[in-house]
């Protein structure tokens, strides 16, 4: 309460507060009362690309792919993008066993690459969305029993990350923005949330918030379970997803104007 008050006391000095999700905006609103023209909600920027680009060589999969050396020796029903990361205990400090909880996390990622390939024809690719993911993306690879998910280890910057992305015919992410820039490409994205409060408002905003699992609570069963449930959906998911999309885009933009003419 008194962190909460300090808070709003401060932000209601303050001529614009600019959100990225609805919980944020009913909060800053709601518990700490700041007037509806001070607080302005702006989709978080990873939805929207700015002017298209044409795509350069350098960013395409296969040319990276080849550039690391990756061979793909047969063609997969189901391309599927994945970004881990490794937890520390100041993630959960609610959590009594932090260390067992990420066990359970990667034990659950890697049957779920075994279950894609067996049941859904799919090829992983590991694609570490921040360099210090590489650790826990060579730690799922070698977990993977039934099949052999190809792991990215370059450094690529956001835009070719965009790309890749975007060539995934689904997408299971951790790192947040990894699921924004994959859901702003338009593919059918399962993000695993390690602050809830955070993932469900900002991934909610492009697509179903029941897309969101708790990794305090992530059990192979239960992701296996999830993904089949919108890989059943076929196509339904992407244009969804590709409709909310470019609403959040001109949302974006019209709100960017606003702050612009405010300022």
């Amino acid at each position: 309460p008194l962190a909460r008050g300090w808070a709003g006391f401060c932000l209601r000095r303050l001529e614009m507060v600019v959100v990225r999700d609805e919980p944020s905006y009913n909060l800053l609103r709601g518990k700490l009362g700041l007037a509806a023209e001070r607080v302005v909600l702006l989709p978080d920027l990873a939805f929207w690309t700015g002017p298209e680009r044409p795509e350069r060589e350098e960013s395409s999969l296969e040319y990276i792919l080849r550039q690391e050396g990756l061979e793909l020796n047969r063609q997969p029903r189901l391309n599927v993008g994945l970004t881990v990361r490794k937890f520390r205990k100041w993630h959960f400090p609610d959590s009594p066993d932090p260390d067992q909880l990420y066990e359970n996390y990667i034990d659950a990622v890697s049957q779920a690459i075994d279950h894609l390939s067996r049941e859904h024809g799919a090829r992983v690719f590991i694609m570490p969305h921040a360099r210090e993911d590489l650790a826990a993306g060579e730690e799922v690879q070698q977990r993977a029993r039934t099949a052999g998910p190809l792991l990215l280890k370059g450094n690529y910057s956001p835009m070719t990350l965009r790309r890749l992305y975007g060539r995934m015919d689904f997408f299971i992410a951790t790192r947040i923005h990894s699921a924004l820039f994959a859901l702003g490409e338009g593919v059918p994205t399962l993000a695993i949330g390690y602050e809830m409060p955070k993932a469900l408002g900002i991934v909610g905003m492009a697509w179903e918030k029941e897309a969101v699992l708790d990794v305090r609570r992530l059990t192979g069963a239960g992701l296996r379970e999830k993904i089949d449930q919108i890989l059943k959906e076929g196509p339904r998911p992407r244009r969804i997803i590709s409709r909310q999309v470019l609403i959040l885009r001109r949302r974006i933009e019209t709100t960017l104007n606003r702050i612009i003419y405010l300022s």
